[in-house]
């Protein structure tokens, strides 16, 4: 046997060797049991999927053909659009109270009444 692919956790590794099964490809997760362990094993490459020396090459393509078909989507903001959002959201915490308080949901702490002790 023979390693074809790395994966990042258990269920990669999964799909990988289902992908090889539909092109007849007999392929083996390895590793995937070894996780729980990462406190004291590398936390990389413990997950891998393995195939028989003869069909390595054919493994080898479609794999390289699936991770050609992979889209890569980049991040969907930067970090300068994220700082933006504090301040829309401070001016609308702003105007939240602000219409509140005019429209009489908030009403203004009333002084406490004055209450005499009674002394014995």
């Amino acid at each position: 046997m023979k390693p074809v692919y790395e994966a990042a956790h258990g269920v990669e590794a999964h799909m990988i060797a289902d992908l090889l099964r539909q092109e007849g490809i007999s392929g083996m997760v390895q590793g995937e049991y070894l996780q729980g362990a990462v406190g004291g094993l590398p936390a990389a490459g413990l997950v891998r999927v393995v195939v028989d020396e003869a069909d390595y090459d054919l493994a080898k393509k479609v794999i390289d053909r699936w991770s050609a078909a992979q889209v890569h989507e980049e991040p969907a903001t930067s970090a300068r659009e994220g700082a933006l959002r504090w301040p829309h959201f401070f001016a609308g915490l702003l105007l939240g109270a602000f219409a509140a308080y005019v429209t009489g949901l908030v009403q203004a702490p009333a002084t406490a009444p004055q209450v005499e002790l009674c002394r014995p």
